[in-house]
């Protein structure tokens, strides 16, 4: 990205549009600012002035490195509210997150899911609930998985049962 491109556009367009990065959605302003939703995340009020910027400038020296996680953190909240699983609807419809490599799921779409709720112990993954299977995403992503945190597909399908479609059984 030029720094031209840096300079116009805000941390979080500049963020979300890293290549690797389209698993992740958009999260409101409003709901970054919320101060319930930052309840318990470590951060400094010099990372929120990042992210919230209108416009980002790299060559100031204002990013600190700790943006991606405190975004991330916000995600996996954010992905858990009805907004959120509206956005995250749409993503999983236009196949966005990729298909199960297993044959027998004719393609299913998956989602999203990582390994753990701790930031560092793994990268995202992605999850089949059609053979409940989660597979390395083909896509060139290093997301972390606290991004989605293990919970997510089941919140997600618990809050849209029917999209899933069970494999067939074949004792029937």
């Amino acid at each position: 990205m030029s720094s031209s491109q840096n300079n116009n556009s805000s941390w979080i367009d500049w963020f979300l549009g890293i290549k690797g990065n389209q698993f992740l959605c958009r999260v409101p302003t409003d709901y970054v600012q919320d101060t319930f939703n930052q309840m318990g995340l470590e951060y400094f009020s010099e990372i929120l002035d990042v992210i919230l910027k209108p416009v980002i400038d790299s060559s100031s020296g204002l990013l600190y490195g700790d943006e991606k996680k405190w975004y991330g953190m916000i995600h996996a909240r954010y992905i858990r509210s009805e907004r959120g699983l509206i956005a995250m609807h749409r993503k999983y419809l236009r196949g966005d997150f990729g298909s199960c490599p297993n044959i027998s799921c004719d393609r299913q779409n998956t989602l999203p899911v990582g390994l753990s709720a701790v930031w560092g112990k793994s990268t995202v993954k992605i999850h089949c609930p059609r053979c409940k299977s989660n597979f390395h995403p083909k896509s060139d992503t290093q997301l972390d998985g606290a991004m989605f945190g293990p919970s997510f597909p089941d919140i997600f399908f618990s809050m849209l049962p029917n999209l899933t479609s069970p494999l067939d059984d074949p004792r029937t």
